[in-house]
């Protein structure tokens, strides 16, 4: 949204600012519609833990400002595993959102479920899913950047997660517009 604002503008290039759903900041989108690219800064997670799921065994779980994802490595989507999984989440931790991330080689399958509007939609993709695995892929780092190309159904996605002493100073997300 926040390269079509700069376009909108007449902005050849430069920052503006749009509003996330999850987060009550207000996020800076670096645009530059000459190399057709934006980068927006995005919220830290708070942190990762591992979890006991009945029937799929330990998984990571990385929570988020109006979100938790969970990784699904190898695995092929199943509707009924993704429903039993947010059947699980909302009963441990009760979030406004569920993203169930289903990683498959160097492709992110996102289903993202919204309490408030009981619906579950298999994402084309997720910037909040997108930063979650980043921050998976870069948990052993200490310090450091991290950057991954994270394909999904609606085109790869860039992320930088940035760490010193162990914890994200920031991290963001982008790439080029097509």
């Amino acid at each position: 949204y926040g390269y079509y604002l700069a376009a909108v503008r007449g902005m050849t290039e430069g920052a503006v600012l749009v509003e996330l759903s999850g987060t009550d900041a207000l996020l800076q989108v670096d645009a530059n519609l000459r190399e057709q690219t934006a980068w927006t800064q995005m919220p830290v997670p708070h942190k990762i833990e591992q979890i006991y799921l009945s029937e799929i065994g330990t998984v990571p779980v990385i929570h988020m400002d109006g979100i938790l994802h969970i990784i699904m490595e190898d695995i092929v989507p199943l509707d009924r595993m993704t429903q039993q999984i947010i059947e699980e989440m909302n009963r441990i931790y009760r979030p406004p959102a569920t993203g169930v991330l289903y990683v498959q080689g160097q492709t992110l399958h996102p289903m993202v479920y919204v309490k408030a509007t009981n619906t579950l939609v298999a994402e084309n993709s997720c910037g909040s899913g997108s930063i979650a695995y980043a921050y998976y892929l870069a948990r052993n780092t200490v310090t450091g950047i991290c950057c991954a190309s994270i394909e999904q159904p609606g085109g790869m996605i860039e992320t930088e997660i940035v760490k010193e002493a162990g914890e994200i100073k920031t991290c963001r997300m982008g790439g080029q517009i097509s």
